[in-house]
């Protein structure tokens, strides 16, 4: 699995934000078990972005849906910019993740002990899929997942950087991390309710024994990817609608996968019919921020 650090990204340097807002005052709010609600006044003509690493992280209503979606059950704290001069309020939200005891033994630090270079341990963080390293900062981490829907949605003043892992990645079976694709393969949708059969274009001319090879251009939906059954993302218009109101379980609606671009991790030196080779470790994105990917290749 890839993590990435979400940072704020300092090459937009006018962003809506408090003069009035006091490291101390937040660090002790943010600290404190206090269940309450924090607001700034603001003014201006800067634009609001998505993410504020500093004193602490606050994240945008838009990014905490993110995270929402992917990590029951995190705990958040709401801040409020308000704007009297347009007589607007935007929330902000506390991310308070959960801290990780998850640092490889390899990680390297400054002769100080502050950290100098992370590297993950991934059996510690297991299935964790948004978190902190404890005693180390303060740094919102994901996985790729996750990262894959930020960038979907193209939020504003933040970027990802990759940290580096060591664990079960790494044992990954070399035939299933480099085999090539074939009609019949089988893939799932991290939000659908099953696998689906992946289907080739019926007129590609070449074949591995007696089944078509993929190429990265066969990427839509119905004619290549199947439906999922159902779908469980709050992104899909129809799922977010058939739950609006309701705090429990989410009522899930039947899966159209909308699928928009080629698949990612092609094979790039070996092309069939003009387009790199579909590859078992690619991957595509669903509209509704579902990652698509191959839980067999079809070959056997």
């Amino acid at each position: 699995m890839e993590y990435y650090m979400i940072q704020q990204d300092n090459r937009i340097t006018e962003y809506m934000h408090s003069e009035e807002m006091n490291r101390r005052q937040l660090l002790e709010w943010a600290a404190s078990a206090e269940d309450s609600i924090l607001q700034f006044y603001v003014s201006g003509d800067a634009d609001y972005i998505d993410f504020i690493e500093h004193p602490v992280s606050i994240v945008s209503e838009q990014l905490k849906e993110i995270f929402d979606i992917y990590q029951a059950g995190l705990s958040w704290k709401l801040v409020v910019f308000a704007d009297i001069q347009r007589m607007q309020q935007t929330r902000y939200w506390l991310a308070s993740p959960p801290s990780l005891t998850c640092l490889s033994s390899r990680s390297e630090y400054h002769r100080d002990g502050t950290l100098r270079k992370i590297i993950l341990d991934e059996y510690a963080v297991e299935n964790h899929k948004i978190f902190r390293i404890q005693n180390a900062n303060h740094h919102i981490i994901v996985d790729l997942d996750v990262a894959e829907c930020i960038l979907k949605f193209n939020l504003a003043g933040l970027k990802l950087q990759k940290v580096d892992t060591e664990g079960p990645s790494t044992k990954e079976s070399p035939r299933m991390s480099e085999s090539y694709v074939v009609d019949g393969a089988q893939i799932q949708c991290n939000y659908g309710s099953h696998s689906g059969r992946f289907s080739v274009s019926a007129n590609r001319g070449i074949s591995i024994g007696d089944k078509l090879q993929g190429n990265i251009q066969d990427f839509h939906p119905q004619t290549h990817i199947p439906s999922f059954g159902v779908c469980r993302s709050m992104h899909n218009p129809a799922v977010s609608s058939a739950n609006k109101g309701n705090s429990g379980k989410i009522i899930p609606q039947p899966c159209k996968p909308s699928v928009s671009m080629p698949w990612l991790n092609g094979k790039k030196d070996v092309y069939v019919d003009q387009s790199p080779a579909l590859m078992s470790c690619s991957t595509n994105l669903c509209m509704w921020c579902g990652k698509i990917s191959f839980t067999t290749d079809g070959q056997e």
